[in-house]
């Protein structure tokens, strides 16, 4: 058999195993269903009903200091991406990822496909336009804005304030953004699926918080802060919650047969009940651990650190990126980047671990493409409009900091080429 017989087998018996596990109502094609649906849609906003959604939303975005120049055109331009989502979710490939969906994935490469498109244009424009591009989120965007500095006060100790002696690290950790960083951490870790990796990105980033904040001041933290509440709080207690979720919902065989669970009416099933299934078809059939096998080879050594970098990268450029764009640390638009980034992140890590751990994979998957494409156009865009920006000097620590590090890189990379000589 070809090799283009052996994928439209796979491809056929996938199928059969999700029509099998779904209602075959959900894995019926509906592209010309979603084709007349959209069409009528659209000509029913187009007939007045827009107007109506941008009187309703005039309160959000409503700014005493800043007119509302986009007010006639965001909707118009939110169903236009309408338009791009619509034939993503029935004309785009399915990734390598299928719960809890394959429409599900669809949508959100559509939806990344669309942040690409959006962040290419922010990069072709001079920086004045790009950032008054902005003002079509809200009007209150593309204008200057103050930093916030977390290393204001430092001390541990605050005996004369009336709520708590220790009101700086009490106001750090009864934060919504502590928990949000815990929640992240333990996110990345379902991700990465490698304790060592998680904790070599976690040192990294604080490294480079120290390391750049003398261009942002929203990098400043207290040494307490960065030890205690990130490193050896948030992002420890992150992996350690992922590393037990992982082996919580790890398998360990594959069910190569399947059979389809029989039908109960009036009752729920022994196992759980209809809630319970319900609830495991959104997890993974089968949940394999990352072996990465890091310091294998020279070659495996530096493909794990593209990984780490391309990790790292996502996570800096949302600080540098609203800083050069003049965007709100608050802003509902870097929630939604995050978002999309997030489960962007589940498939793109998959298909790259796939591509490098599986000898007969020879081309990167759409996911993994289209992500690597984005972040090298958000490094463009600091890159282009931080001229004048980062002016300071870097200071001695972070030479001691460069230095070192790279001594560890070049160490990890000698003894992989000597491990990669063995094997």
């Amino acid at each position: 058999a070809g090799l283009e017989d052996v994928s439209l087998a796979q491809h056929h018996l996938a199928q059969q195993l999700e029509n099998q596990d779904f209602n075959s109502f959900f894995y019926t094609p509906r592209t010309l269903s979603t084709l007349a649906l959209l069409i009528a849609t659209l000509n029913f906003v187009a007939y007045g009903w827009c107007d109506e959604l941008a009187e309703r939303s005039k309160p959000y975005f409503f700014d005493a200091k800043n007119p509302d120049v986009f007010e006639a055109y965001r909707w118009p331009i939110l169903f236009g991406f309408l338009t791009l989502i619509g034939f993503a979710m029935t004309q785009f490939p399915d990734s390598v990822v299928r719960r809890p969906h394959p429409i599900f994935w669809r949508i959100v490469m559509g939806a990344m496909l669309g942040y690409a498109m959006f962040m290419t244009v922010v990069l072709i424009l001079p920086i004045d336009k790009a950032r008054a591009l902005f003002k079509i989120f809200h009007p209150s965007m593309g204008n200057p804005l103050p930093e916030k500095s977390y290393a204001d006060d430092c001390r541990v100790f605050t005996p004369e304030h009336p709520t708590s002696s220790m009101f700086n690290i009490y106001d750090a950790v009864f934060d919504v953004h502590f928990i949000a960083h815990l929640g992240g951490w333990w996110f990345k870790m379902m991700i990465i699926r490698d304790t060592k990796l998680a904790w070599i990105t976690s040192g990294s980033f604080e490294l480079i918080e120290i390391s750049f904040r003398h261009w942002l001041p929203n990098f400043w933290e207290c040494w307490w802060d960065h030890l205690l509440l990130d490193l050896f709080g948030c992002n420890m207690f992150g992996i350690i919650l992922g590393a037990y979720t992982i082996k919580l919902i790890g398998v360990s065989r594959i069910n190569w047969i399947y059979k389809k669970p029989r039908e109960t009416k009036g009752k729920q099933c022994r196992e759980g009940g209809a809630l319970a299934r319900a609830i495991s078809k959104l997890k993974p059939n089968v949940f394999i651990k990352h072996e990465w096998s890091m310091v294998s080879s020279l070659k495996r050594y530096l493909q794990v650190w593209f990984y780490i970098w391309f990790i790292l990268s996502v996570d800096s450029m949302n600080f540098f990126l609203k800083y050069v764009l003049w965007v709100g640390a608050e802003s509902d638009l870097l929630k939604a980047r995050v978002l999309i980034w997030a489960l962007a992140a589940i498939v793109t890590s998959k298909e790259f671990y796939e591509y490098i751990d599986d000898p007969n994979c020879r081309r990167v998957g759409p996911f993994y493409w289209l992500s690597t494409f984005t972040i090298l156009v958000e490094y463009s865009i600091v890159i282009k409009f931080s001229r004048g920006l980062f002016t300071a000097p870097f200071p001695w620590y972070v030479k001691v900091i460069v230095v070192s590090y790279s001594a560890v890189f070049l160490a990890g990379a000698v003894y992989s080429y000597l491990n990669g000589l063995h094997n």
